[in-house]
């Protein structure tokens, strides 16, 4: 790739291709095959003009290829290259494990640093930053034959019930919690059959979120499940009643009751 004359373009797909890269910025060209600067902004501009690349954002490009599929049809993984770390969370972690039926044109991602929202193709990428000690509890996936960093399932409940304005509102993180009783779900420790209480727990404390183990302990306690473990989060939970859904007005109907405050250790 000494020289980005077109007769190599070929060369540089293929290369990118066979060390699994599909999301680079010049740089990334520089480093991994010696360029000059120069030599790095005519092979974009030589692959760009043969289509075989599709800029997301400044300084991020999609190697497309002959099979552009491959990438434009995978929104998780477009998510998160653009930024890194990241890892996909909320709303769309929880339709991945099929605890919310809710589809949304938008992706939503964890991350540790502040970026703006992209939008490419048919989606919108929004980044939610979270504060350093909340960024946890995720796995790597092959999502489409890309990898893809996506929250576990009980940190997508988790982090959807710490920001509900992305994860759908109080009643579809309830949801979720009532539907992960009859779910499987593979992880990187393997097949199970609902969520692993104990570790929701564990990851409920490790959020250092006085209110978020009182909504979990209500919604766990709501949703019959694990009544014995819920005693675990009262050190942790809130010493005072705590509005359900704070996203809410606080006369808001949540259900088919009104729910302005909760006492969720009764």
């Amino acid at each position: 790739m000494a020289n980005t004359q077109d007769k190599d373009y070929t060369y540089n797909l293929t290369e990118l291709s066979n060390k699994g890269i599909y999301c680079f910025s010049p740089r990334d060209l520089r480093t991994i095959f010696g360029l000059t600067e120069r030599q790095a902004y005519e092979a974009i501009r030589v692959l760009k003009r043969h289509r075989l690349i599709a800029m997301v954002e400044k300084g991020k490009n999609l190697l497309l290829g002959f099979a552009p599929g491959k990438v434009l049809g995978n929104p998780f993984y477009i998510a998160t290259s653009l930024v890194t770390p990241s890892y996909v969370s909320f709303r769309s972690a929880l339709n991945f494990y099929t605890l919310t039926e809710q589809v949304s044109s938008t992706v939503y991602v964890a991350a540790t640093q502040k970026h703006s929202e992209v939008k490419f193709g048919n989606y919108a990428y929004k980044y939610v930053r979270l504060q350093p000690h909340k960024f946890f509890g995720y796995q790597k996936i092959l999502y489409a034959d890309l990898p893809v960093l996506i929250a576990e399932p009980e940190k997508a409940v988790l982090d959807s019930l710490d920001h509900l304005e992305y994860g759908g509102g109080i009643q579809e993180v309830t949801k979720a919690l009532w539907r992960s009783r009859t779910r499987t779900f593979d992880t990187s420790e393997g097949t199970r059959e609902g969520l692993d209480i104990a570790k929701l727990i564990q990851y409920a404390k490790a959020m250092r979120n006085r209110s978020l183990s009182s909504r979990l302990g209500y919604l766990l306690t709501l949703t019959e499940q694990a009544r014995e473990e819920v005693k675990e989060l009262e050190k942790h939970g809130s010493a005072s009643p705590v509005r359900l859904d704070p996203t809410l007005p606080p006369q808001l109907k949540v259900g088919s009751s009104v729910q302005p405050e909760c006492e969720c250790f009764l």
